[in-house]
């Protein structure tokens, strides 16, 4: 496209114009002079003038087809240039009548007879308007002429303003008065590193802060449009595009007959009325126009809102600004910027920092059995029960499934679908887990007997309406229906709650979606408010709004904590109530996704979400702390249940999910392993031995310098040598150097967005020659004692890992993992390269990243985070083969196999973490000047979100304590911080974080505590794995980042086969130790809830030695007698 910047056309212009404009494209395109004269002689006649020129087009236009290859930039269709000259004529001629000038001037100036001069200014503006036109390439050709549109005339369709914006698109259009474009269109040939361009390797458009929800203050980007079909390609186009495009060529080819007809008739005097556009999704009719109306104006941009602004996009070229007006306006942004990060990192982070779980030491292994079967019915199934070793499902018919095998052992018919299942209370030992009360869509009640497959007993009048809740309390089952009749059924004469006796009847609000018992209450949810019930003396005991600021409760539920009632709501959030005094004290963020099922097992709380994951929540720590999660079904989680009786009948704690695809998994309430895994880990100094590996790191943001620049630098010629030289023979080098190639520029970015197939080949060459340059620098300077582990690239990351050759035959199992997180993961210009392997019998991940970049991208930073440290795999190392995973068997931690990074006992996190400082530049300078390293980490984005935020990921990561300046933004060559227009505020983008292992005792206990309250020196004592040696910073001025360095003395343990095997027997033991307080505890709730004191229960069944069955008779004998009292 044509770069110049011609001058802004004179406001006064005729019709003249339009025929010096296709003369002066003639003449470019032809290269022949045209004979004045032929114009002059019909200069009165404007439809000849028109005639002259159409013949010449024509002309044009058969050399061109008969020379296509030469002429292909030449070729210009005649209604295509009709068109743009004469919108231009047109344009003017309204504003000038809107402005009263063409009322008071002569018919003869309109008519073309203009002063000369002026005549001339024409000209010469003319041809700057068709030199525009020119820089596009040859014109679409007009398809086939369509039906004509309602309303007896074709309305000028002009192209969407995306397409009106785009540079780069074939199909744009020059509008009336718009300044000409300049900006510098791609080529294939152009070369990204080819710096003589005039690109500036150090522009950062992220980093100019922006008011908050201020989307007029953005800059638009402009968003690439589908260019128009081309006569010969074998693509086709788009439908839209298709019909688009036919439109427009029909109208171009009336516009002709038009533009003849109305340029040889007088102006009328009445004002110029601008007809209506139909536009393409517009079904309101065009109306009828006058005939010597003008033709249709293309109607003015709309406004609708800029598009969303999409990074290292080309762009317009914006006006120059009022600097003074600008730099006053920068100044408030800053102030504004201060506040608002202030606030949002400090305030708002104290003041919800106990409402976000604390995720940093989660474990993902699912709990499962390993002698238990999956159950998938393949029926509809929306409830379920469990006991001992048989699980019962509702559907068409009562289904009883065997836990041990997986199949469905026995069906008992019934007359309607089941809707709500509950076991029958009893006192009775042999009973527990045997007879089931079912409740149905038509209201009938059913007990059946598992054992002999059929119905006892049935009950078709009590309830009218679907029974959606039968609920146990004590010995007592209360059974609701849709309708909000609750009836209430007691044991008999004879011990037994049946369905032959009578029952209370208590009438509740209608249609309930959720109903649990509290004590002697029942509680019941109605969207967002809880009713609360005393069916036992019928009277009605408060109710609880929970506020608009929480989505719908879903589900409730109580731990052994029966003080507190826990609401599951459909926007991932948890209320926490008091069940005494009815107020809801607290809610906790969990999630985004809807949370379907909640259940408490002992102190921790199970929470099946709509995605099929299941989140444990230690609740009894402030804040929660994520104890384990895991994918457990494919499909929504819609219900939870606890076998309380498993414990002391199969010796197990059965934990059912039920997704909503029928599937039922039943997990393992106790969570055995992870327990066997702690204790072992803990006791690693009875089965190991250690020995002490140094590892350096050493991470730059090189801004995209070649090694050819160390050399012409003063402090580059030995940079690399001290760099490695900062500590002393290290067995482990890793290198990771972010933007390697020129990420800015936005040049750069459209090459690799939208570089061709057949010329990605030669990109990909270039990219690759960059790193292998650095490659072989660090190989040179490394040394002949260290040979590379691993290396690997993305777009602007790379990481090169070297390792002594003495020591690498006790490294095994490396692998390399590449993550994007730019453009929402579709490109690598932000991202990481982890590189994971085995020393010795210890797991290592080295993590070099690049994150997002700008003062206020905060939230972006973490997500960046989160999204390398969750969703980067690597290949699992737990095999089929039993022998394999035995190899590597401890190695791991968190439950892991070895495929995520967090699964590594040791992690390093570094590189370009762009966390930036929330102060004024001012402030952080002075603050420099004094050496007050430790008042500006007060105010380090990354020190808040580690200590105030518990859902940070890299909250578990330690940091060495910072005693250089801040590593950005420098000016290159120079030791002064930015002073460009941006002055971006000084900040330590560059962080190596580390996270050793930590011990089962250190996990959950106070860690919010130790990350405010200890420094790290007292945390490394405590997590013995990983000692840091240094923390550095170097001086190199090639790039606008200054490099670090960390080195670090980690404990790599070799593991005896032999005593390990001893410690696990140990431990074994002590887990049934475990599990019998356990069991003890569960059976006392039992106990409890067959109407027996806790405390009595506890006694008896301690005084037993934990026979319940003894217990059992002393307790009912003891009941007695005090009933004959």
């Amino acid at each position: 496209m044509n770069s110049s910047n011609p001058q802004r056309l004179p406001k006064h212009k005729t019709f003249v114009d339009t025929v010096m404009l296709l003369l002066a494209q003639l003449e470019k395109n032809t290269g022949e002079r045209i004979d004045s004269s032929q114009v002059d002689s019909e200069q009165t006649t404007p439809h000849g003038s028109i005639s002259v020129i159409k013949s010449k087009f024509e002309k044009l236009n058969n050399n061109n087809d008969t020379n296509e290859t030469t002429n292909a930039k030449n070729k210009l269709s005649f209604p295509n240039a009709v068109i743009m000259a004469h919108q231009q004529h047109k344009h003017q001629l309204h504003k000038k009548y809107k402005s009263g000038e063409l009322r008071n001037s002569s018919n003869n100036e309109i008519n073309g007879q203009i002063p000369s001069k002026l005549q001339k200014n024409s000209f010469r503006n003319a041809v700057n308007v068709v030199n525009a036109v020119n820089g596009l390439k040859s014109p679409p050709p007009i398809p086939p002429r369509s039906k004509p549109p309602i309303g007896g005339i074709k309305p000028i369709i002009p192209p969407s303003p995306s397409v009106l914006k785009n540079n780069l698109s074939p199909t744009i259009l020059n509008l009336p008065n718009s300044a000409p474009l300049s900006q510098h269109v791609l080529e294939d040939t152009d070369n990204p590193f080819d710096d003589s361009k005039g690109v500036d390797p150090f522009a950062d458009d992220n980093e100019l802060p922006l008011p908050l929800h201020d989307s007029t203050k953005t800059s638009t980007v402009i968003a690439s449009s589908p260019s128009r079909p081309r006569r010969h390609s074998h693509t086709p186009a788009p439908s839209n595009v298709i019909k688009r495009n036919k439109l427009i060529a029909d109208n171009l080819i009336d516009l002709t007959y038009n533009l003849q007809r109305s340029a040889s008739q007088t102006v009328s005097s009445k004002p110029l009325r601008k007809p209506e556009i139909l536009m393409p999704n517009s079904s309101r009719p065009l109306p009828k126009c006058h005939e010597n109306d003008p033709p249709s104006l293309p109607p003015k941009p709309s406004n609708r809102p800029p598009a969303p602004a999409l990074s290292n996009r080309p762009q317009l070229p914006p006006r120059k600004p009022n600097m003074e007006h600008h730099n006053e306006k920068k100044s408030k942004q800053a102030k504004v910027t201060k506040k608002v990060d202030d606030q949002a990192d400090s305030d708002s982070l104290d003041d919800s920092s106990k409402k976000i779980p604390d995720a940093s030491c989660t474990n993902r292994r699912p709990p499962k059995f390993h002698n238990i079967q999956d159950i998938n019915s393949k029926n509809t199934t929306r409830t379920f029960a469990i006991a001992g070793e048989f699980l019962i499902t509702g559907s068409g018919q009562t289904r009883i499934w065997s836990l041990e095998n997986g199949s469905n052992v026995r069906s008992v018919p019934c007359d309607d679908s089941i809707t709500s299942l509950c076991w029958r209370p009893t006192r009775r030992i042999e009973e527990v887990g045997r007879y089931i009360w079912c409740g149905a869509q038509d209201g009938y009640l059913y007990v059946v007997d598992i054992d002999c497959s059929k119905q006892i007993e049935k009950n078709k009048k009590a309830h009218n309406s679907p029974i959606n809740f039968i609920l146990r309390h004590q010995l007592q089952l209360w059974t609701l229906d849709d309708s909000g009749k609750l009836q209430i059924w007691s044991e008999d004469d004879s011990g037994v709650v049946s369905l032959n006796s009578k029952p209370k009847t208590v009438k509740v609000l209608s249609k309930p979606n959720c109903a649990i018992v509290v004590g002697h209450h029942l509680w019941l949810s109605y969207g967002k408010s809880i009713v609360i019930h005393n069916p036992l003396d019928d009277t009605h005991v408060a109710k609880i709004e929970v506020g608009p600021e929480v989505g719908n409760i879903r589900c409730m539920t109580q731990t052994d904590n029966s003080s507190l009632v826990y609401t599951g709501h459909d926007d991932g959030t948890i209320g926490v109530h008091d069940a005494q005094t009815h107020k809801t004290e607290s809610t906790f963020t969990v999630s985004t996704y809807c949370i379907n099922s909640l259940l408490g097992v002992g102190n921790y709380l199970w929470v099946g979400f709509k995605t099929g994951m299941i989140y444990i929540y230690d609740v009894q720590h402030s804040p929660w702390v994520v104890i384990k999660h895991w994918q457990a079904h494919k499909a929504p989680i819609i219900d939870m249940q606890l076998d309380n009786a498993g414990l002391w009948r199969v010796e197990r704690l059965q934990v059912a999910s039920l997704s909503d695809e029928g599937q039922i998994i039943v997990w393992d309430g106790l969570m055995h392993d992870d327990w066997i895994d702690d204790q072992m880990f803990d006791r690693e100094n009875d089965y190991c031995t250690f020995r002490d590996v140094k590892v350096l790191i050493c991470s730059w943001n090189i801004d995209a310098s070649k090694p050819e620049d160390l050399e012409r630098s003063p402090d580059g010629e030995h940079f690399l040598t001290n760099w490695i030289k900062s500590t002393e023979s290290p067995d482990i080098i890793v290198f990771g150097f972010q933007e390697m190639i020129n990420l800015e520029s936005k040049k750069m970015t459209a090459k690799m967005l939208m570089t061709k197939k057949k010329n990605a080949k030669q990109l990909s060459e270039n990219i690759t020659q960059r790193y292998k340059l650095w490659h072989d620098k660090l190989v040179q300077v490394v040394g002949q004692n260290y040979e590379v582990l691993e290396k690997d690239n993305l777009v602007g990351l790379f990481t090169c890992i070297f390792a002594k050759k003495d020591e690498r035959e006790h490294i095994r199992e490396s692998d390399v993992a590449l993550k994007k997180t730019g453009l929402k993961g579709y490109h690598g210009n932000k991202g990481s390269i982890a590189t994971r392997f085995i020393y010795d019998d210890t797991s290592i991940c080295f993590v070099n990243c690049h994150l997002a970049a700008g003062q206020l991208q905060t939230k972006e930073r973490n997500t960046d985070a989160a999204k390398i440290l969750d969703n980067t795999t690597f290949p699992s190392k737990a095999a089929k083969d039993k022998f394999i995973w035995r190899e590597n068997e401890y190695v791991f931690t968190n439950g892991g196999d070895g495929s995520m990074v967090l699964d590594h006992e040791i992690v390093f996190f570094s590189g370009d973490l762009n966390y930036r400082i929330n102060l004024s530049r001012n402030e952080v300078l002075e603050a420099i000047e004094k050496k007050d390293y430790k008042f500006l980490t007060d105010y380090d984005q990354l020190a808040i979100q580690r200590i105030k935020n518990p859902g940070f990921r890299l909250r578990q990561f330690l940091e060495g304590e910072i005693v250089f300046k801040p590593t950005y933004k420098y000016n290159p060559g120079e030791d002064e911080y930015d002073t460009s227009e941006k002055k971006r505020i000084p900040a330590w983008c560059d962080r190596i974080l580390y996270r050793p292992k930590y011990l089962k005792s250190e996990r959950h206990e106070g860690h919010d505590q130790r990350s405010e309250n200890e420094s790290n020196d007292n945390l490394d004592k405590k997590y013995c794995n990983v000692e840091l040696d240094h923390y550095l910073r170097h001086e190199c001025k090639i790039s606008d980042h200054r490099p670090i360095s960390g080195a670090f003395y980690i404990k790599t343990k070799k593991i005896l086969e032999d005593k390990k095997d001893l410690v696990r027997e140990e431990v074994e033991k002590a887990w049934k130790e475990k599990a019998k307080e356990e069991l003890h505890k569960f059976t006392v709730r039992w106990l409890e809830s067959c109407g027996w004191d806790e405390q009595i229960a506890d006694k008896t069944l301690r005084e037993n030695h934990r026979n319940l069955r003894k217990t059992v008779d002393q307790l009912s004998k003891r009941d007695e007698k005090g009933k004959r009292k």
